[in-house]
C-alpha cells in the first residue's frame, strides 16, 4: 500500500492532518511554510506560538563590567596552548591559581571551561562558560562553546539558543558561520527523525524540561498534565511515556502506569528504564504507590550511544547498597 503524499507540495510524505485542508494530510515542511492565524485550534500551531511568545519579549540591553587585564589573558592563552597539546593538567594548575586570583575574570573562566570540554567533562565546562557570559553577556567565543557543550549532551533546545546568540551578537564571521551551520544540520537531523520542524522539537523539549522539574519535586499529577502537553507535539517519544508511567506508580495507579510504560516500550522495545520501572510496578498491589528515587538522566546518550547498559548499571548499583547495608 503506498504511503499518502502531502496534498500541498505533492512530493513529501503526508504525515499531519491540516485545518487549512480539511482534515487532508500535508507534510511538516509545508506545515511550517502554511501556518497561521487560521490554524487555532491545531497542536502544531500552538506549540509554534508558545515558542515564538517565549522569543519576542522585549529585553533591554544588558549592563556589565569586566574586567581587562592583558596580562590575565596571556597567562590564559598560555595555558589553552598546553591543553591543546595534551597537557591539560597542567594547563588547569595554571588556570585554577589564575582563577583564585581573578575570579571573575571572564577569560579566566573561559579557559577553564575550555580545559573541561577537551577533558570531555562537559558538565563543569557548561558552568564555567555560563559564569563566563553572566560576566560577559556578549562574549561569542563563551556562547559558541556553550552551546557546542550543550550539543555534545544531546542537549538541542539549549545548543540552539547558544547558537542563535552566536548569530546575534555576530562579529566574529566564522564563528556565526558555524553556529548557523550547527542549527542547519539539528533542523535536518530532527525533521529527518521526527518529522519535526526545529522549533517545533524545542517547544516540546521545553515542556519535557519543565514536566520533569514538577516530577523531581514530587508533584506527581502536575508532572504529567506537562507530560501530556509534550504529547500534544509528538506522540512517539518513550521517555515521555516512560516518566508518566513513573508518576502514575507514585501516585498508585496501577493499571495507568503499566499503560504508559507499555506504549514506551511500543515505541522503543529497548527502552531500559521502562522495563526496570514496568517489572516494579507489575508487583505491586492495587492502590500501592512505587516509592523509587527519581534521578536524572540522558538515557540516550549516556547508554546507547555509549553502548552501555542502564539494567546492568541499575543492578550493579543496587547490589553495591546491599553490600553496604550489610557491612
Amino acid at each position: 500500500m503506498s504511503k499518502p503524499k502531502c496534498v500541498v507540495c505533492n512530493s513529501k510524505r503526508g504525515k499531519r492532518t491540516c485545518l487549512l485542508h480539511n482534515g487532508q494530510l500535508i507534510c511538516p515542511l509545508c506545515c511550517a511554510d502554511l501556518r497561521n492565524d487560521e490554524c487555532e485550534g491545531c497542536h502544531y500551531y500552538q506549540a509554534a506560538a508558545r515558542y515564538q511568545a517565549s522569543k519576542t519579549n522585549t529585553v533591554s540591553p544588558k549592563k556589565f563590567m569586566i574586567e581587562i587585564n592583558e596580562d590575565v589573558d596571556d597567562a590564559v592563552d598560555a595555558a589553552l596552548a598546553l591543553a591543546e597539546k595534551g597537557k591539560t593538567q597542567e594547563a588547569r594548575r595554571m588556570l585554577d591559581n589564575l582563577n583564585n586570583k581573578h575570579p571573575r575574570n571572564h577569560m579566566v573562566l573561559f579557559g577553564l571551561g575550555t580545559v573541561c570540554a577537551l577533558e570531555e567533562n562537559f558538565e563543569d565546562a557548561l558552568g564555567f562558560f555560563q559564569k563566563a557570559i553572566d560576566i560577559f553577556p556578549y562574549f561569542i567565543e563563551a556562547h559558541y562553546n556553550l552551546g557546542t557543550a550543550y550539543q555534545k549532551k544531546f542537549d538541542v533546545r539549549r545548543c540552539v539558543e547558544s547558537m542563535r546568540n552566536v548569530i546575534e551578537i555576530g562579529g566574529n564571521e566564522a564563528l556565526v558561520q558555524k553556529g548557523q551551520e550547527t542549527i542547519s544540520f539539528l533542523e535536518k537531523g530532527i525533521l529527518e527523525t521526527s518529522g519535526m520542524t526545529l522549533d517545533e522539537f524545542i517547544a516540546g523539549q521545553k515542556l519535557f524540561d519543565d514536566a520533569f522539574g514538577l516530577m523531581e519535586k514530587g508533584r506527581w499529577r502536575m508532572a504529567i498534565s506537562g507530560f501530556k502537553k509534550c504529547l500534544e507535539v509528538n506522540d512517539a517519544y518513550a521517555q515521555v511515556h516512560g516518566n508518566m508511567g513513573i508518576c502514575h506508580g507514585q501516585l498508585g495507579e496501577k493499571s495507568e502506569a503499566l499503560a504508559a510504560f507499555d506504549r514506551a516500550l511500543e515505541i522503543d522495545p529497548e527502552y531500559e528504564p521502562a522495563i526496570v520501572n514496568r517489572a516494579f510496578v507489575e508487583k505491586l498491589k492495587d492502590g500501592e504507590r512505587l516509592d523509587t528515587e527519581i534521578k536524572s538522566i540522558k538515557y540516550y546518550p549516556d547508554y546507547p550511544l555509549r553502548k552501555k547498559s542502564y539494567i546492568k548499571d541499575f543492578f550493579n548499583t543496587a547490589l553495591k547498597e546491599v553490600d553496604q547495608s550489610r557491612r
